[in-house]
């Protein structure tokens, strides 16, 4: 028997978020699931078929993308109605701290009070600084921010890699363990 199909839905500013989700794919396959990766433009109509959803996206100024928000919000129901799982990345995440990890996580609550939804897993996960690839006024704010939380990560002409792969892994291994298990209930009803 095939394992549970699994829809993985995200959003990305700069392409770090596309990584964080093919490795939460490889970590679903590797585990018995049956990843789809679609980027929100490309996001299902409908979650018919999906035996499972993980929802994720980039944090920009405090928030996640409004594309992402308005398709979350159209299928909380649905999303609601199997094993989900939601992941969010942001620089902020990055840094381990209690305070870091709350401003992240009131970031991803704000995201569920705008959407009304409610996942059954959650990941904060570091992000990266992408100065290669922000316009000037973002990498001039972003070298501000990093001179400040992130000492020594300054060089404009170069990209930094702040995401902790190993948790990525492990919240693919805790989500696939719960998809299987929600596909299992299912399936004996």
């Amino acid at each position: 028997m095939a394992g549970p199909r699994i829809a993985i839905i995200f959003q990305t500013g700069e392409g770090h978020t596309t990584g964080v989700a093919a490795r939460i794919a490889a970590g679903l396959r590797a585990n018995g699931c049956e990843p789809e990766i679609r980027e929100i433009d490309a996001a299902p109509g409908t979650l018919e078929g999906f035996d499972g959803v993980v929802v994720g996206g980039s944090v920009h100024n405090a928030k996640h993308g409004k594309e992402l928000a308005a398709w979350t919000k159209r299928h909380a129901g649905a999303l609601a109605d199997r094993p989900n799982a939601f992941f969010s990345v942001s620089i902020t995440a990055a840094v381990h701290d209690q305070a870091h990890l709350a401003r992240a996580g009131e970031v991803a609550e704000s995201f569920f009070a705008q959407t009304g939804w409610h996942p059954d897993m959650v990941a904060l996960l570091g992000g990266a600084l992408l100065y290669t690839r922000y316009g000037w006024i973002k990498r001039f704010a972003m070298k501000q921010l990093a001179a400040h939380e992130f000492p020594g990560l300054t060089d404009t002409h170069r990209d930094y890699d702040l995401t902790d792969w190993d948790a990525v892994d492990h919240f693919a291994r805790d989500a696939a363990a719960h998809m299987r298990a929600g596909a299992m209930a299912a399936h004996a009803v």
